[in-house]
């Protein structure tokens, strides 16, 4: 079953997009809209990013829609929610709202470059081997 979550998370997506403003550049938040996915099972990943295209930009009225799976998310701390949300977020190119730029609707491909602004705030170590242990029930 998939749930709008977006009322809840455009607001800790906002706070973020200011904070780190320069990788940000020209994203208009409200044009992203935010998913629960119940899979009923644990998944391969966390959460995706989706460029929608423009049948379903008709239909949505958004850009992007981060999907975020459950149950395996909502295991997750406040901070490696957030630290999700924010990877998530840097798939989301600066212009990547706006229908004038050739980034419209298109989704940012990992560099190392992309995760520096994580690791400088979060640290290397954000808990993930405590998680993955618990979730694989080590721990």
């Amino acid at each position: 079953m998939i749930t709008d979550i977006t009322e809840k998370v455009t607001p800790i997506a906002a706070g973020l997009i200011k904070q780190f403003d320069l990788y940000f550049d020209d994203v208009d938040i409200s044009l992203v809209k935010f998913v629960e996915n119940d899979y009923g099972k644990v998944t391969k990943f966390l959460a995706k990013c989706h460029a929608v295209g423009s049948l379903y930009e008709y239909f949505t009225g958004c850009c992007y829609i981060i999907e975020f799976a459950c149950p395996i998310f909502n295991t997750l701390t406040d901070k490696q929610k957030e630290i999700v949300l924010l990877h998530e977020l840097f798939h989301i190119p600066p212009g990547g709202t706006d229908p004038d730029n050739n980034m419209y609707m298109k989704l940012r491909q990992h560099t190392i470059q992309d995760f520096t602004p994580i690791t400088e705030r979060y640290g290397v170590n954000w808990q993930w081997k405590d998680f993955e242990a618990e979730m694989l029930g080590d721990k």
